[in-house]
């Protein structure tokens, strides 16, 4: 799949408006953080948690470019006026400016939150993990391999992807 604007269904009608320039993974990650319990939507949330794997992903529309995404995410949800969307504009909710009274519920969630402590044979698997993996910047050949590397798993999706 490509760029484009899809909704999520779930059996009683209602839906999710959303858009993305990669749909397919973005159904993944749906669908992991709905089976988590993570999902940012709450609507959508208590929606799977109700319905479960039966909500279903359907593309509404595809798009020609990654500019158009967001327009025509906007015109679906005009005209659809979801359910489960949360906000009516298209697009990231990063950048809203929350009250204070908001800021302040947040900040009393979070106080006193602290991480447990790792057991000595936790930092010890973590440290064996990371042992031999390359950090900071990369040479001009490491990037060159990275690439070439990654041309030839997309070559071989695409031949796997045309046999079926």
């Amino acid at each position: 799949m490509s760029a484009g604007v899809y909704a999520i269904r779930a059996p009683s009608g209602n839906l999710y408006v959303g858009s993305s320039i990669r749909m397919r993974a973005r159904w993944m990650d749906h669908r992991r953080e709905l089976r988590r319990g993570v999902h940012r939507n709450a609507r959508l949330q208590a929606a799977f948690n109700k319905y479960g794997v039966a909500l279903q992903f359907n593309v509404l529309m595809l798009c020609d470019s990654a500019q158009d995404v967001l327009i025509c995410e906007q015109a679906a949800i005009d005209h659809i006026k979801p359910a489960y969307n949360i906000l009516p504009t298209a697009g990231s909710s990063k950048g809203v400016v929350v009250s204070s009274v908001t800021r302040a519920k947040l900040s009393a969630i979070h106080k006193g939150r602290k991480r447990p402590p790792r057991s000595p044979e936790h930092c010890a698997a973590i440290s064996a993990a990371k042992l031999g993996v390359a950090t900071g910047p990369r040479s001009k050949q490491a990037k060159m391999n990275m690439s070439t590397a990654a041309k030839e798993r997309w070559h071989r999706y695409r031949e796997a992807r045309s046999e079926q």
